[in-house]
């Protein structure tokens, strides 16, 4: 991800919470957790376990109590082994014909401050409605010439606040580096003036300097060892006998004919193709990213995104609706199911998200975290 795509970005970090809206995990049907149920921390802290609704597939059932590292306990050298998996937070109930293992929000460095920023786009299970409200008559008057506050602050303790939102509560950035502690600052919403999309913002604190990825984000104080995965790439001739045919030929069907044209003169090679192992259901080994360069600097790359069976096929997971690129963010368990949720970034010349592939038993489902196009 270029610098100059990063500074023009959307504040963004991912946090976690099992309702979505609350401080503490929920089990089916229940209502967004308010203060005065305990911050999600203490759940993290005290019982960093996965858990599961009666609707979700099995998939989803608790990892042996081997496998869990306790969530209080630091490392004690920092050469320690970045922790991938086990119950960082419970899994979500069933939200109508879809499982969702947890609710994922979004974040990057604010360029003016240096500060992390969280920025909540997708807002299962949060009460928004006043919020929306208010930011929805502001833009409106913002428009129409009468006000142009329509971008603002929230006060703490503001009644447009979702319920479980208040300064310090405790928030840990995972990065590819590890994880970092924080705890809430202060809060401010937009309205997309051109999407109408409710962006609302938690303020953190400061970012290492010359951080330029965005990073994920769980509620609660987890071990420093956590980390975004990146596995080391796996040569194609390792997968299998015809991998990279395989990946290509996945992609015919998905890219415009332009594209198309570009494949039938360039066939894909080992240098095209980033292979990284991963714990994925249904047979998947490998998760494949295409990024093959044109031959002229104004074309578009051909960039796009498949997971790779044991067999050696391949299915297409993400090409981009416009040219340009995808790329891997890195892998985390974040419900403790045993399999890896998959993060990447969707960058294109007018805007960027960030997108998280999670498991509906063995079934991929894709969901836009957040991003600077909504």
């Amino acid at each position: 991800m270029q610098t100059a795509t990063a500074a023009a970005r959307v504040g963004l970090v991912l946090g976690l919470s099992a309702c979505g809206a609350g401080s503490q995990p929920t089990t089916p049907a229940a209502k967004p957790a308010t203060p005065a149920e305990g911050p999600a921390a203490a759940t993290a802290r005290d019982e960093p376990r996965g858990t599961r609704s009666p609707d979700e597939p099995a998939a989803h059932a608790e990892p042996a109590a081997t496998d869990e590292p306790a969530a209080t306990d630091e490392p004690a050298a920092t050469d320690e082994p970045a922790v991938r998996t086990s119950g960082l937070v419970p899994a979500l109930p069933a939200v109508g014909d879809e499982t969702r293992p947890a609710v994922v929000f979004g974040a990057q460095v604010d360029a003016d401050t240096g500060a992390w920023e969280i920025d909540i786009t997708d807002r299962s299970g949060l009460d928004v409605k006043a919020l929306e409200r208010d930011r929805m008559a502001l833009m409106r008057r913002a428009l129409e010439g009468d006000d142009d506050s329509a971008r603002g602050g929230l006060e703490p303790g503001s009644p447009l606040l979702p319920a479980g939102f208040a300064l310090a509560d405790p928030w840990t950035i995972v990065t590819r580096a590890g994880a970092e502690h924080h705890t809430a600052a202060g809060f401010r919403s937009v309205m997309g003036e051109g999407s109408g999309t409710l962006h609302l913002y938690v303020r953190l604190g400061p970012a290492p300097a010359g951080t330029e990825r965005p990073a994920l984000a769980l509620r609660g104080h987890l071990p420093l060892r956590t980390a975004l995965v990146v596995p080391p790439p796996t040569p194609a001739a390792s997968v299998g006998p015809d991998v990279l045919g395989q990946v290509a030929a996945s992609l015919r069907t998905e890219v415009d004919p332009v594209m198309r044209d570009f494949m039938a003169l360039h066939p894909l090679t080992a240098d095209d193709v980033t292979l990284h192992p991963g714990r994925f259901p249904g047979g998947r080994t490998h998760a494949a990213f295409v990024m093959a360069m044109p031959d002229r600097d104004d074309d578009p790359p051909l960039s796009a995104f498949s997971f790779v069976s044991a067999d050696g096929t391949a299915t297409v997971q993400a090409v981009p609706m416009v040219p340009g690129t995808v790329e891997l963010l890195g892998l985390l368990d974040v419900d403790g199911d045993g399999l890896d949720e998959l993060f990447y970034e969707d960058d294109y010349h007018e805007g960027w998200s960030l997108e998280m592939v999670q498991w509906d038993g063995s079934t991929p489902r894709r969901r836009t975290v957040t991003g600077d196009g909504l």
